[in-house]
């Protein structure tokens, strides 16, 4: 798999002509390198980048890297099991160049980053942690993976679209005991993505120090991420009596994330939000965008 490209290369690999992406060469919208003897080269993270800018959906641009018309066969009647394969590989064998290059192809064929987090980069980390907890692959194996995964997802935020900071912050936990964090990561890099200024706590956030951190930090959004939840009382007290009544001195919103919650506590929350998918911070998000607007 090629990293470099000329300018026929990436002409052919984004349908379009070669004085058309001189074009957007010269004027900033695709950056390139140049030769000693001044011909354009254009790296991979380039490529992708633009395409995100852009806003581009392009499956096919997969198939022509990966070389694969069996791939771009399924990327164009939306089946992304075949790359979803492909990162789970790299991210047990440990390699983070190959699982960077394909999510950096999945953002081509899916650049709606929400999408992307919930089709490409969520399916191999269950897959990967069903295995372990069914013994087929050992714990120092699913730690090996879950790193490779989050470095590649770290590296991969240079190719993303920043927009404008639009003056609203977010503070991002996960509730005390949770330990898995990659979800709350995408949510945060999502939010920064659309111009949010985020705090992220990280995991196993105690109630108190959590709420400390919304007193100081005055967030438009508390998020909070409850996979996890061993003890259901004592979530929903700590909630109601700690978190909540925090979000509320500083003027804040507070959504809470996790699987089944609406199933699992009714209308017990106190939450402005109540999310069961990385899909659904979208209208969050749009939501508080459009009140402050």
């Amino acid at each position: 798999m090629k990293s470099i490209y000329s300018t026929a290369e990436v002409a052919g690999l984004l349908s379009v002509n070669d004085s058309t992406i001189k074009r957007w060469s010269d004027t900033g919208s695709l950056q390139c390198i140049r030769t000693k003897g001044k011909h354009r080269r254009f790296s991979l993270a380039s490529v992708m980048k633009f395409v995100q800018e852009n806003n581009i959906q392009m499956p096919e641009l997969a198939s022509r890297i990966f070389k694969s018309p069996e791939l771009h066969a399924q990327l164009i009647v939306g089946n992304n099991d075949p790359m979803v394969k492909e990162i789970q590989t790299a991210a047990l064998e440990g390699d983070l160049d190959r699982c960077l290059t394909a999510f950096r192809i999945s953002l081509t064929s899916q650049p709606d980053l929400l999408a992307f987090f919930s089709k490409t980069v969520f399916p191999p980390l269950v897959r990967i942690g069903k295995n372990w907890e069914e013994g087929r692959i050992s714990i120092d194996q699913e730690h090996l993976a879950s790193g490779t995964l989050r470095e590649a997802l770290v590296l991969v935020q240079s190719d993303l679209h920043y927009k404008e900071p639009n003056g609203l912050t977010a503070l991002c936990a996960c509730y005390e005991g949770e330990l898995h964090e990659i979800v709350l990561y995408c949510v945060s890099t999502y939010l920064t993505v659309q111009g949010w200024m985020v705090y992220h706590l990280g995991s196993d956030m105690p109630s108190r120090d959590l709420a400390d951190a919304i007193r100081r930090r005055e967030p438009d959004l508390a998020i909070l991420s409850a996979a996890m939840i061993p003890d259901k009382w004592k979530f929903q007290n700590d909630i109601s009596t700690v978190i909540e009544p925090a979000v509320r001195r500083a003027g804040g919103r507070l959504c809470i994330g996790g699987p089944q919650l609406r199933e699992r506590f009714a209308r017990k929350l106190k939450a402005d939000f109540i999310i069961e998918s990385i899909g659904e911070m979208a209208a969050v998000s749009d939501s508080i965008n459009f009140v402050r607007e």
